[in-house]
């Protein structure tokens, strides 16, 4: 019986560690994404939409998106 709650213990210990790892690399795709969407707002503001579009190859809706996303992914820095 012991060692089938030690084994659930450990169950449990590595769900929490998984869940963890998760969580953090989940954190850092949010903060890459918003980057990258802040970087594709500044291009667009210095070389206007057109030209931005022909430099990144893409179209006018996918730059206006990552405008969008932007303004809307909360930065997740805990540095600041």
């Amino acid at each position: 019986m012991s060692a089938v709650c030690a084994a659930q213990c450990g169950l449990a210990a590595a769900r929490l560690k998984r869940d963890r790892a998760v969580a953090a690399a989940d954190a850092v795709v949010v903060d890459a994404e918003r980057e990258l969407a802040t970087a594709q707002t500044a291009l667009v503001e210095v070389s206007g939409l057109d030209r931005a579009g022909v430099l990144l190859g893409l179209n006018r809706a996918a730059l206006r998106r990552a405008r969008t996303v932007a303004a809307a992914v909360p930065n997740t820095d805990t540095a600041a």
